[in-house]
């Protein structure tokens, strides 16, 4: 009798707990994400990268975060936009913009990514890494505008001229201005400057 009662407390033990520990409640619990649309970034030089992100839905979204690197890893990337606060409940999604001008610089390729935080998990970031935008910064002179002002004009003509019939070795020699790289700066150098009069900073001709 007593056998057999020591294994009815056996099976009652290992019922009550099978039944108190299975991972549902955790599934429930775990952060799931935004669906996003899109995320894109846009140079407005000299003045900042537009930030722009919608997302299709964000019911349990609480805020988002931006990351920006200089490299592919997005371990190594930095937060540059700490906080936004997301619409939890919008089944309709929403339309966000952000501007970055943080410590960019002239040349530089920078990478960015976003991270939203759900409701009921603070400081738990989850990262989107299939949005990748990904900018190139400054304005880069074109090799036919010498003096880099954004425009081809009679100053960068006239700066080529000052070294006519400079060659490679002579103190008067710049490879800058000797556009055809024969190690000479001459009238077919001049002249291909000279093709370029008037181009800006943005027109295809610029180069």
């Amino acid at each position: 009798m007593k056998s057999v009662q020591f294994l009815l407390g056996v099976l009652l033990i290992a019922v009550s707990v099978v039944g108190s520990s299975g991972p549902v409640s955790a599934q429930a619990d775990a952060p799931t994400g935004v669906t996003l649309d899109y995320f894109i970034a846009t140079a407005d030089y000299p003045n900042h990268i537009l930030l722009e992100w919608e997302t299709v839905s964000e019911l349990n979204t609480q805020a988002f975060r931006i990351k920006r690197g200089t490299t592919p890893n997005l371990a190594a990337a930095a937060v540059v936009v700490p906080y936004v606060v997301a619409h939890p409940g919008s089944s309709l999604g929403y339309y966000y913009s952000e501007e970055d001008s943080t410590g960019l610089v002239d040349g530089t390729t920078y990478y960015y990514w976003i991270e939203d935080e759900e409701l009921g998990h603070p400081g738990v970031w989850i990262a989107h890494p299939e949005y990748n935008p990904v900018v190139v910064w400054g304005f880069v002179c074109s090799v036919y505008d010498f003096d880099c002002n954004a425009v081809v004009n009679a100053l960068d003509i006239a700066a080529a001229a000052q070294r006519w019939n400079c060659s490679l070795g002579d103190p008067c020699y710049d490879s800058r201005y000797d556009l055809n790289s024969d190690d000479r700066i001459d009238v077919i150098d001049i002249e291909r400057d000279a093709a370029h009069w008037g181009c800006q900073y943005g027109d295809v001709c610029y180069g």
